[in-house]
């Protein structure tokens, strides 16, 4: 069970790795090489941390392009882009990810989101007291399997 202290530690560390994840999506360009990427979304924390009292560090886990490409590959317009960031604020760490692609997605991108969306509001409508997570996770993913996403992968 969390404290109070705890859950504001945690929701600052979302909100502040939410504006490193816009100014990353907002100023990304084609061209651009993962440790760019990177430099936006750290540079995005560090300006919304400011004048905060309490330290902060973050680590991040981007992919770009559909099959990994190497760290000195630049975007493309298409390329999806994974992120999962880790924003730490005094000592607790708040891990979220996101997804962009350069350039509108492809229909295949779309498609892939839509059901990722209905499977995602289907969990989210299981989340109420006196369910477990488990019970969350397990309607989610059936979700996927009606959709005809039997296997998936969340980079862990």
């Amino acid at each position: 069970v969390k404290s109070q202290r705890e859950i504001d530690l945690l929701r600052q560390g979302i909100l502040l790795s939410e504006a490193g994840l816009e100014r990353l999506q907002v100023d990304a360009m084609a061209g651009m090489r993962q440790g760019d990427l990177v430099a936006l979304y750290r540079q995005g924390v560090a300006t919304a941390a400011a004048g905060l009292s309490h330290p902060v560090i973050t680590a991040e886990y981007v992919t770009l392009g559909a099959q990994a490409k190497g760290a000195d590959a630049g975007a493309v317009a298409g390329d999806p882009l994974k992120c999962d960031m880790v924003c730490t604020v005094g000592g607790y760490a708040s891990d979220m990810s996101r997804n962009f692609t350069f350039g509108p997605p492809s229909a295949d991108q779309s498609e892939l989101h839509a059901i990722a969306e209905r499977a995602f509001e289907d969990g989210l409508a299981e989340l109420v007291p006196g369910n477990t997570l488990a019970h969350v996770h397990r309607v989610a993913t059936n979700s996927l399997a009606r959709q005809g996403l039997r296997s998936y992968r969340r980079g862990h």
